[in-house]
């Protein structure tokens, strides 16, 4: 999900000639959507897919293990617990997100062509927000 996805709306970039932008509104598209579909194109559907909600899953999963690798030294149990007491789900968030932005860890990541050197921070926060 990008930044600009996240807050639902964005400004069109600017460009020459351009001098004002316009804020494009995406709460609510899929609504809107799906009831232009139903008048114009039948029954076509946007609804996610068996498939899609599959694959989004095992992603999820997958970027919820690199998660958990990270904080090897850390009872994630009132975290992965539905039932956990909220306020020790909160202390623990409380505490990991200290970790992270305290952090002066570097991590080698593994490129296409070469490693890289990314801070703990970097990586966590482009973990999350591909989640």
């Amino acid at each position: 999900m990008s930044e600009d996805s996240y807050f639902g709306s964005r400004v069109n970039r600017r460009y020459a000639g351009k001098d004002f932008g316009l804020i494009i509104d995406y709460i609510g598209i899929r609504d809107n959507m799906r009831q232009a579909l139903k008048v114009y194109g039948g029954n076509t559907s946007v609804a996610p897919t068996a498939d899609d909600i599959e694959q989004a899953t095992s992603i999820f999963h997958e970027h919820l293990a690199v998660l958990r690798d990270l904080f090897k030294n850390y009872d994630l149990a009132p975290f992965m617990n539905p039932e956990a007491n909220p306020f020790g789900r909160y202390r623990l968030l409380a505490k990991a997100a200290e970790y992270v932005f305290r952090s002066t860890q570097e991590l080698n990541i593994e490129g296409k062509r070469k490693t890289n050197k990314v801070s703990f921070k970097t990586y966590f926060l482009k973990t999350v927000k591909r989640m």
